[in-house]
This record gives C-alpha cells, sequence and structure tokens, in this order.
C-alpha cells in the first residue's frame, strides 16, 4: 500500500540572494560550481552577503575556506609531483628503449653474421657428406680387393681350400658391423 504525503509548500529563503551567493562560493569545493569570471562579476553581491554575515560566523567561513584552499593547494602540490614523477618515468622508458634499439642493432649484425656463417656451414656440411659417402665408396672398394688379394693367397698356401671355404674364412676375419650411412 501506497503513503500518501502531503505536498510540501515552497518557502521563501530566508536569506538574500546576496546571502547565499556568498555562502555558495564560501562553501568547500573542489571544483567550484561558481567560476572567477562569476566571482569578478558578482564581486558586489558577494561583499554584500559577506557583510550580512555575524562576525563570528565570517571567521568560521574565512577560516573554513583556507582550510578548502591548502587542501586544494596540497592536491595541485600532489598533482604536480605526480606529473613529474611520470615525465621522469617517460624519460626513463625513452632510454630504455634507445638502449633496447641499440642492443638490437648489435644482436642483427651479430645474426647476420651468424646467418651467413650458419648459410656456409650448411653448404660445408652437406660436401662433408659428400666427401664422407666417396671416401666410404673407396673404402669399400678398398675392402673389397683387399679381400680377393686374401682369398688369392690363401688359395694358393692351402689349395685343397675351396673358394667358397676361403670367402667365409677371410670375410669372418673381418666381419664388423657395416653401418649405412643415415642408420642410427
Amino acid at each position: 500500500m501506497r503513503k500518501l504525503y502531503p505536498a510540501s509548500k515552497y518557502r521563501s529563503s530566508i536569506w538574500s540572494p546576496e546571502l547565499r551567493f556568498a555562502m555558495r562560493a564560501a562553501g568547500r569545493a573542489s571544483h567550484p560550481c561558481l567560476t572567477i569570471e562569476d566571482m569578478t562579476e558578482g564581486k558586489d553581491v558577494f561583499l554584500t552577503g559577506l557583510s550580512q554575515l555575524p562576525e563570528q560566523l565570517f571567521r568560521k567561513v574565512y577560516i573554513a575556506k583556507r582550510a578548502s584552499r591548502d587542501c586544494i593547494l596540497a592536491r595541485l602540490s600532489s598533482s604536480l609531483r605526480e606529473i613529474d614523477a611520470l615525465e621522469k618515468m617517460k624519460d626513463v622508458i625513452i632510454e630504455m628503449h634507445k638502449q633496447d634499439e641499440n642492443d638490437l642493432l648489435a644482436i642483427g649484425k651479430d645474426l647476420e653474421i651468424f646467418k651467413a656463417e650458419a648459410v656456409a656451414r650448411g653448404n660445408s656440411i652437406d660436401d662433408d657428406i659428400a666427401y664422407r659417402h666417396a671416401v666410404y665408396a673407396d673404402e669399400f672398394t678398398a675392402l673389397a680387393s683387399t679381400n680377393t688379394q686374401l682369398n688369392i693367397m690363401l688359395n694358393i698356401t692351402d689349395p685343397e681350400l675351396t673358394s667358397d671355404e676361403s670367402e667365409s674364412v677371410v670375410s669372418d676375419e673381418l666381419d664388423e658391423p657395416v653401418v649405412e650411412v643415415g642408420e642410427e
């Protein structure tokens, strides 16, 4: 259920517009709704409103306004320090960026040298592999030739051995695992 409240009556202010302007201007505000232009244009209104205040209240308004100004000054000082700290951090970041760029240039030069060496070494490795294949083929040919010579020698020294037996004797003596290139 809804309660109905009586309509409020509009009360006219007991303060004059000048006094309200003065109190509004004297109030504490970080971002006052009254600008410097308002205060310049309304200086007479402000003075008239302040003159209507009792002296004790005027002093308290003045002390409160000074305290508000001190708070604003402290915030300004803090903001200025934050700006200074951010500018110094910006300088640090710029210097770090320059250092990183210099390091990157040096690393880039080293990388180019390494790439050139790797490419040259890569070609060299291919050449080494081809050379090792050729050496292997030559050694294999030399082994076959040596085996043939040994078979002939065995047949001369012991003619009773048949050529099949002499080949098995020679191959037994020379049996070593033959490793194919490319297998592990």
